[in-house]
């Protein structure tokens, strides 16, 4: 485990912003970690609204909280942390070892790898889950980030989106970039093989966002079509 993780060190030179925060230490509840997966997310797995599937991939998934929802939820056979920081893959693996995921039946892994790199991902997942990933990357990667999703996510299957900070101008600079609800769903529905909406997209309130984050936090369930 070890050697993969220094091999994706060397490999994954795009990322290396976020391998400097990582390696300098981000405690839980600083910076953008915020100490336990999306309110709204663990509501959605408990109450239907996110279907049973074979796989799930989590791009950006720092700590791994999002990971330790869907393995608790047992919806899935196989879930998929991916982060394209080594030490951050560290983290989450330190994190879920105290957690409960080892002892269920969804197999888990957290992986370093580069998301736009066909090798370092596999698929395709029944659900690809994106809280704020997309976010984090330059307006110039929006297009590759979009077709990505079309090929990672199964003909049937889900996208699930949970972005911030909506209403900021891209002007601002980040990470994290501003957007619009228009701007997503250009480019996620304009092309073949595209997505619908089917929940969403809408702002999460209180008790459905991160504190702080309220109405900032857009959701949108998408079925690739």
């Amino acid at each position: 485990m070890e050697a993969a993780l220094q091999e994706a060190d060397e490999r994954n030179d795009g990322g290396g912003e976020w391998e400097e925060l990582w390696t300098n230490g981000i405690d839980r509840g600083q910076l953008f970690d915020r100490m336990d997966a999306l309110p709204e997310l663990v509501r959605q797995l408990s109450n239907g609204g996110i279907e049973r599937g074979r796989s799930v991939l989590i791009p950006g998934c720092g700590r791994g909280y999002d990971v330790e929802a869907f393995c608790n939820s047992g919806l899935f056979e196989r879930v998929l942390g991916l982060d394209i920081s080594a030490s951050a893959v560290r983290s989450a693996d330190e994190y879920l070892s105290t957690t409960g995921c080892a002892g269920r039946r969804t197999a888990f892994e957290v992986r370093a790898g580069d998301f736009f790199d066909a090798r370092a991902v596999g698929g395709p997942f029944s659900v690809v889950y994106d809280y704020s990933f997309f976010c984090a990357l330059g307006v110039q990667q929006r297009g590759a980030w979009a077709q990505r999703m079309r090929e990672l996510v199964e003909v049937g299957g889900s996208l699930i989106t949970a972005m911030y900070p909506v209403g900021k101008s891209v002007d601002e600079g980040g990470p994290p970039f501003g957007y619009d609800a228009h701007t997503l769903r250009q480019l996620l529905q304009d092309g073949a093989g595209g997505f619908a909406p089917r929940d969403g997209p809408r702002a999460l309130g209180a008790g459905e966002a991160h504190a702080g984050l309220e109405q900032r936090t857009w959701w949108c369930r998408w079925q690739r079509v």
